[in-house]
């Protein structure tokens, strides 16, 4: 089944970068880059619900805000952060005597601050330019904060994503996509990853 799905995946994505190659050789470039000659910048802002890949760990859901650079038809930088809030499960043992001892689950109320740089990759779906298709791999920081405890942990934290940009005009876009997000052990953090859907909408200037 998961081969499958992996084959299937990889032939929608030739499908789609093939009729982008197609269709962005005639794309008109003044929705991506509205400032012919100038630099061209942008904010962002948007909502994320991530689905946990571990067993003791909940969904993750939150927002997060960006401001970056568009270098060029192909290429975007941008430097982004948020908060985003989840739980999981933890299982400790106790001893009070002989008598009483044994395991005991609590939740965990988690709380993730990450900061990213995460370039992009697009590619152009169509002749006007208004639609694209973008590879977006992250790297970065995160800090993470457990109920219960003192102080926050910072982690390694890394990510992709791919997703559909569309130019509303030459001002606003929106941005639909999905998106791997995952930080390292540090402290009393655990690694972990969550997958996931985000939305977002942004402003070109």
């Amino acid at each position: 089944m998961k081969t499958l799905i992996s084959k299937t995946t990889a032939s929608i994505i030739a499908l789609l970068s093939a009729c982008a190659i197609s269709f962005g050789q005639a794309s008109d470039s003044t929705y991506i880059q509205p400032k012919a000659g100038a630099a061209n910048f942008f904010v962002e802002a948007g909502a994320s619900y991530f689905f946990a890949t571990s067993g003791d760990h909940d969904d993750l859901a939150g927002v997060g805000a960006s401001i970056g650079w568009r270098a060029g038809s192909v290429v975007k930088l941008q430097l982004e952060s948020g908060v985003y809030f989840s739980s999981k499960t933890s299982n400790y043992g106790y001893y009070n005597n002989p008598y009483d001892y044994g395991y005991r689950s609590e939740k965990v109320d988690i709380t993730v601050i990450p900061v990213l740089f995460s370039p992009s990759f697009c590619i152009s779906l169509s002749r006007s330019g208004r639609a694209e298709l973008r590879f977006t791999p992250s790297l970065g920081f995160c800090d993470v904060s457990q109920s219960g405890r003192s102080g926050s942990s910072t982690a390694f934290a890394y990510g992709f994503g791919m997703g559909y940009t569309y130019h509303i005009n030459r001002q606003f876009y929106a941005d639909a996509g999905l998106r791997w997000l995952g930080w390292t052990s540090s402290g009393h953090v655990d690694t972990t990853g969550y997958g996931g859907l985000t939305l977002a909408g942004g402003w070109k200037f």
